[in-house]
């Protein structure tokens, strides 16, 4: 009976002693009165751009060194709806801000020599391995060309269309500028990205992120998202859209699963920014060599739109110490190393108000500033 009583005992206190370590792991921080403030108004902020927005369904999470300081959830619009609350367990579509993800991917295969940035595609993309219809030569595109938006491919529409389920044939790829030299958001190359990946681990694009990314560092909800499933409560992009769930929602598919597709968590999100804060090691598990993640973070490409510097899969402010990890629909996860700050912000838009135009990664990049001066 005392052995019994004793075995029982023990199991109770690790079990304690476990959620109690989890619970850790997501608890706030005691912060300072100054601190206070500068989430106060960062607060503010929140509140105000989510109704200027159409009292849409907005998530923050503000983080310091690796532990919550502060979040909030508001469904807005959406509590009059079957979606209901939004909360610390509620699935976003991330958007492009799976590509940053997959520069994770990128750099820890990197990190152990199984593949090179400089390398060409056509050492994984045999098709690469001739010059093509192109002005410039398929040869000389390298992986580091499409992680920065700089290969110059493209294929001409009346070649082929877009769909689902018919992947392009890699024959008719051709490159347009010179590799290197001119910034082109292409989901052509975040493509052509995957299936290199694929090639040069011989496994699934999604295997290869869950076993070096989601799964050490704990992101149990970060998933892509094929189809609906009744036990995944994924929140829509819009309401009273019913025509079709393709239009409802991000669905993922095969083959630009570099580009989009990811649904997280806010928490989760956030934590992922806070692996990039240190030299790539994390909770003591090595992602990646901090070498490569200077070089993910190096300025290699400028938007001609607005003149935003793009490193690999990455936007870039180097003058303010920041860098960004953004998605469409108003979603953006800034990352401060010099200050032990990640501030994650994601919205569902109802409405984009004409003026003025809010810059959340100018805003956001300030609040972060402010936090422990």
């Amino acid at each position: 009976m005392k052995s019994l009583l004793k075995k029982h005992t023990s199991s109770s206190f690790w079990l304690i002693l476990f959620l109690l370590i989890s619970h850790a792991a997501i608890a706030q921080q005691p912060i300072s009165e100054e601190d206070q403030k500068v989430l106060k108004e960062l607060e503010r902020y929140f509140d105000e751009t989510r109704l200027a927005f159409g009292d849409c369904p907005s998530a923050l999470v503000v983080s310091r060194k690796d532990g919550i300081i502060f979040e909030k959830y508001e469904a807005g619009i959406y509590a009059q709806t079957s979606y209901g609350s939004i909360n610390e367990e509620s699935l976003w579509p991330l958007y492009s801000i799976t590509k940053s993800f997959a520069a994770g991917v990128l750099l820890s295969l990197a990190s152990e020599g199984i593949l090179d940035l400089n390398d060409p595609v056509s050492k994984y993309l045999p098709e690469f391995s001739t010059h093509g219809e192109g002005a410039f030569d398929r040869r000389k595109v390298t992986i580091r060309h499409l992680a920065s938006h700089t290969s110059g491919a493209s294929i001409p529409k009346e070649k082929y269309t877009p769909t689902k389920d018919n992947p392009p044939d890699l024959n008719l790829v051709q490159i347009d500028t010179e590799p290197g030299t001119s910034f082109l958001y292409s989901a052509l190359g975040m493509h052509l990205l995957e299936r290199l990946i694929q090639s040069a681990t011989g496994e699934d694009f999604e295997a290869t992120l869950s076993k070096r990314i989601l799964v050490p560092l704990g992101l149990n909800h970060t998933q892509y998202i094929y189809q609906l499933e009744p036990l995944v409560p994924i929140l829509p992009v819009r309401i009273g859209e019913t025509t079709s769930p393709s239009r409802n929602f991000d669905f993922a598919s095969k083959g630009i699963r570099c580009h989009t597709g990811l649904y997280s968590t806010a928490r989760e999100l956030n934590r992922y920014g806070q692996l990039w804060l240190g030299d790539g090691t994390f909770k003591g598990h090595r992602y990646f060599d901090s070498k490569f993640k200077k070089e993910a973070w190096k300025h290699h490409s400028t938007q001609p739109s607005n003149n935003a510097h793009y490193g690999l899969l990455w936007w870039l402010s180097e003058e303010n110490g920041a860098y960004i990890m953004s998605g469409s629909g108003r979603k953006v996860t800034v990352v401060m190393p010099e200050k032990g700050v990640v501030i994650t912000l994601l919205r569902l838009p109802v409405e984009i108000p004409k003026e003025p135009t809010l810059d959340d990664n100018e805003n956001l990049i300030r609040f972060a500033n402010q936090l422990g001066q």
